[in-house]
């Protein structure tokens, strides 16, 4: 059973960001979870609309445990030193790497990311904000959790 389990998502946004009109870009181990555009409605029914775009992204393998976390983590570094310029050339202003913890025990200890990997998205001048978040879960719902994931590593 995994002490930890670890899921990292990436979002870009930016108020003049359109991501139905990017075309083109290698999302290398990333997948598209959820996008918007500045002029899309949030609701069917009402005229509100969100006044900025934002595309989400989340690993091919949506969670991680913590022995495969290195990996797991340089995808989404290498995705934005591969990416970032272009997406600041098509109005993206602010990347969001939230980080969400799964884990079981009475302490929760985690690097964020590694030093190479900061450092890394540092030498890019990126303006970027890292929450997270942490569930504790019971040691029954950790194991099962921890298989599912291992049966389905696309999960």
């Amino acid at each position: 059973m995994a002490d930890m389990i670890i899921k990292y998502t990436l979002s870009v946004e930016g108020d003049n960001f359109y991501p139905s009109k990017i075309a083109g870009i290698d999302y290398l181990n990333l997948v598209k979870e959820s996008s918007f555009d500045p002029t899309d409605k949030k609701f069917l029914n009402r005229d509100d609309c969100y006044n900025y775009g934002d595309l989400t992204l989340s690993n091919k393998r949506t969670f991680a445990i913590s022995d495969e976390a290195m990996d797991y983590q340089e995808d989404f570094v290498i995705f934005l030193e591969k990416n970032f310029s272009f997406f600041i050339s098509k109005g993206a202003e602010n990347f969001t790497l939230y980080l969400d913890i799964f884990y079981c025990g009475h302490q929760c200890n985690y690097y964020l990311l590694t030093e190479s990997l900061m450092s890394r998205i540092s030498s890019l001048n990126i303006r970027i904000s890292y929450p997270i978040s942490v569930y504790k879960y019971t040691i029954k719902n950790m194991k099962k959790f921890t298989r599912e994931i291992e049966l389905n590593p696309t999960m």
